[in-house]
């Protein structure tokens, strides 16, 4: 007799990676796109202030170090009493900061949201199209979802914040150029 068996039917491996892909990539940009506008850029805005707070004080040793004591005075003569650049980097405030970048959170928010959506719809018709096992890709995607979440803050909190963004030697040859724009040739 005759033994009837079905068929093991397995799931197309490369369409069923292209539907996690595709899953993983809307999982990023959902702990991105509000990890970036609230959290990382107001951020990286204290830590700028910060390292221009702390390395201003260096300002007038490479001005005279670099450029000499012409430079130096000019420098000294052309600084506001009381000096107001510094007390309007740190009173900034966060509205400020908001509407200052609000264009540019605004088209990051609708591209991220415009990558959410294509990901997603696509990932979902792949996974009718092709018969996948929703549950297992499910499950599947909220354990790498927390896998991604956890690297991510990792990434973030360990090697980003250690960036510094201000170059000295850089600003001080933009305020050197600045300055011979200015008030013509330092050095005779």
């Amino acid at each position: 007799m005759e033994e009837l068996t079905k068929p093991i039917l397995k799931e197309p491996i490369l369409i069923k990676s292209i539907v996690n892909g595709l899953i993983a990539t809307s999982i990023i940009w959902v702990f991105w796109t509000p990890f970036l506008i609230f959290m990382g850029a107001p951020l990286m805005n204290a830590l700028i202030k910060n390292q221009l707070c702390y390395s201003s004080e260096n300002v007038p040793y490479y001005i005279y170090n670099y450029q000499g004591p012409e430079a130096y005075e000019i420098y000294e003569k052309n600084l506001p009493d009381p000096p107001t650049v510094a007390k309007n980097i740190i009173k900034n405030n966060k509205k400020e900061f908001i509407s200052e970048n609000l264009n540019m959170f605004i088209l990051f928010t609708i591209t991220s949201l415009f990558v959410i959506f294509v990901s997603l719809y696509t990932a979902s018709y792949l996974i009718n199209a092709y018969n996948l096992n929703k549950t297992n890709i499910i499950i599947f995607n909220l354990v790498m979802a927390i896998i991604i979440v956890l690297i991510e803050t990792v990434f973030f909190a360990t090697i980003t914040t250690q960036y510094n963004p201000i170059n000295m030697s850089e600003v001080v040859t933009k305020v050197s150029q600045k300055l011979k724009d200015e008030y013509g040739s330092l050095t005779k």
